[in-house]
């Protein structure tokens, strides 16, 4: 897993956070919309970087759609094939392109990431269950037969956990009573028993 600590970014961490607080405000749309709480910026960078402007930005909307596929990476990479047509690869517009997330790309979309051949990625809070960037998988650096790319976490990762944290204490309203609430670990249930 690549540290921050380790690592030289190609971005200054000012213009990194401004984008990753687009990225939060994406994730509360999430939240308001009663999906799960994560969002992201894709920002195309040209003249070393100097300049820049968002060409996608998404919340998740797998509630909405009822499409488990349908993450804000995803989200973000159709919105862009849409715009740019079948000439993408041409342009290598995703060559060019950031992501913003608020939280580690699952497997699925990393995947996805690394088929369009995303120049990088800066995220939030690292994804334990999930994480396709080096917490779980590295198919970020690792060789599936597709590009890699860098990727570099712990952005912000407090405000990210904040908005997720305060999606799962409700639940997910989307869900059946009895499944709405994230199950409790073994050492919670004892200590509630013990109380």
């Amino acid at each position: 897993m690549q540290t921050n600590q380790m690592k030289k970014y190609s971005l200054n961490e000012d213009v990194i956070n401004y984008y990753m607080k687009l990225a939060i405000e994406q994730s509360k749309i999430a939240t308001d919309k009663l999906e799960v709480a994560v969002g992201c910026v894709m920002v195309k960078f040209t003249n070393n970087n100097q300049d820049h402007e968002i060409v996608a930005q998404s919340h998740n909307k797998t509630n909405q759609y009822g499409n488990a596929t349908l993450h804000c990476e995803i989200n973000c990479i159709n919105e862009i094939l849409d715009k740019y047509g079948q000439n993408y690869d041409e342009q290598q517009i995703f060559k060019q392109i950031t992501l913003f997330v608020t939280c580690e790309p699952c497997i699925m979309c990393a995947y996805s990431l690394s088929l369009m051949g995303i120049k990088e990625v800066y995220f939030g809070c690292y994804n334990e269950k999930f994480g396709g960037n080096g917490t779980i998988l590295d198919l970020n650096t690792a060789n599936y037969g597709a590009n890699t790319y860098p990727s570099y976490g712990g952005f912000l990762e407090e405000e990210c956990k904040q908005v997720l944290k305060q999606f799962y204490e409700k639940g997910n309203l989307n869900l059946d009573e009895d499944k709405r609430h994230r199950r409790k670990k073994k050492e919670d249930k004892d200590e509630s028993v013990s109380s």
